[in-house]
């Protein structure tokens, strides 16, 4: 994936990209599974910077790493 790529997917999660790349990008990501995982990663560094409550990783992240 393109650094550009990653830029564009970073503006739309905090909702700074244009609509015509949002439409792009939302349509590559049924199709792309690298760039739902970044997503979902970005998502995940959003909520943990903003303190919101992540259920994701669950209570034996530590053992399982």
């Amino acid at each position: 994936m393109s650094k550009e790529t990653r830029e564009h997917l970073s503006a739309l999660v905090d909702g700074e990209i244009t609509a015509d790349t949002s439409r792009f990008l939302v349509r590559r990501l049924g199709s792309d599974s690298e760039l739902r995982a970044t997503w979902t990663r970005y998502h995940l560094v959003r909520d943990c910077l903003r303190h919101q409550d992540g259920a994701v990783a669950g209570e034996d992240l530590c053992a399982r790493i």
